[in-house]
Formats: C-alpha cells, structure tokens, sequence
C-alpha cells in the first residue's frame, strides 16, 4: 500500500504503514488457510485493515495481539454473514408472492441492526459484555451472574447499565 506523496504523512500514517507490511503476508496466509476465495480473503483483509486504522489499536505494545484477535473476529464475522446469506437464500422459496417488498426490506433492515448491534456488543470491555450476554441473552439473573463473578448484585446491576447506555449511544447516537 503506498501513500500519495502530496499527502504529509503522520506518526500514525508511518505506524499503520509499518504494520501494514509486517503482518499483511501472515494475515494474509493465515486467511488463506480458511477462506478458499481470494477475493473473500483481500475483502476480509481491506475489513481488518480498515477496522484497526478507524480504531488507532496499532498504537498499544501489544499489537500483535490485537491484530490476530481482530483478524479472528472479522473472519468469524465473514462466516456468519457466509451462513446468513445461505440461510437467507434457503429462506427465499417461502416469502409469497403477495409479500410486498417494504416487508422484505423491514426484515433486512432488522438483520442489519442485529449484525450492528452484535459489533457494539464486541466493544464492550470483556467482563462487561459476559455480564450483558449472560443476563440478556442467556437469561441468567443478576444474582446468579453476581455468585459467579463473587460481585455485588448492584455491581452486576451497575455493569449491565452502563452497557446498555453504551450500546444505545452506538445505536441512537446520542
């Protein structure tokens, strides 16, 4: 990837520059392994890329870390969207002919947001998303998630809010 030259290039510029060329050939192989399509993988790869420099994560010690766990992520993100079009596909058949097409957008408009919705969720720092997951989604209670992380149920109470603030700015923007 080069530069233009008109452009003055800053600290962050030569940063993901640098990275850019350490780990490109390693995600790159590492994709390859997974993915059989060569686009599918320079598509994952531009996601990966594009993620970190929005994110300014290459400036951490541990980079390398963060570059391999956001690399796992988007590519489990590439299965999920791979699996949702087959399912999607599998799906078509049954919409009726009389079904009109604001239904069909409203639909994807609601899997887009839940596909928006479950990136936010991967923001969240790692004790506050278990807490969310496990009390919204696997309906465990604030008691028992409290028991199990040996928290107070006002500290559980405490986490599952600020998430729940969190996503609704990510969400509403506010």
């Amino acid at each position: 990837m080069s530069f233009p030259h008109n452009h003055k290039k800053s600290n962050k510029d030569d940063l993901y520059e640098s990275f850019f060329y350490r780990y490109y050939y390693r995600i790159f192989s590492f994709l390859s392994q997974k993915i059989n399509n060569r686009d599918d993988v320079l598509d994952v790869m531009q996601d990966i890329f594009t993620y970190l420099w929005d994110k300014e994560l290459l400036t951490s010690e541990n980079s390398e870390a963060i570059i391999f766990n956001v690399t796992k992520q988007k590519l489990a993100l590439f299965y999920r969207r791979i699996k949702k079009q087959q399912y999607d596909l599998d799906k078509l058949p049954e919409i009726s002919d009389d079904s009109s097409f604001e239904e069909f957008d409203e639909r994807i408009e609601r899997e887009m947001a839940m596909d928006k919705l479950q990136q936010d969720i991967e923001l969240l720092p790692e004790l506050r998303r278990e807490i969310l997951i496990l009390n919204k989604f696997e309906g465990v209670s604030q008691q028992e998630i409290a028991e199990r992380y040996d928290m107070s149920r006002s500290a559980v109470e405490n986490q599952i809010s600020k998430a729940i603030i969190f996503l609704k700015k990510r969400l509403f923007g506010t």
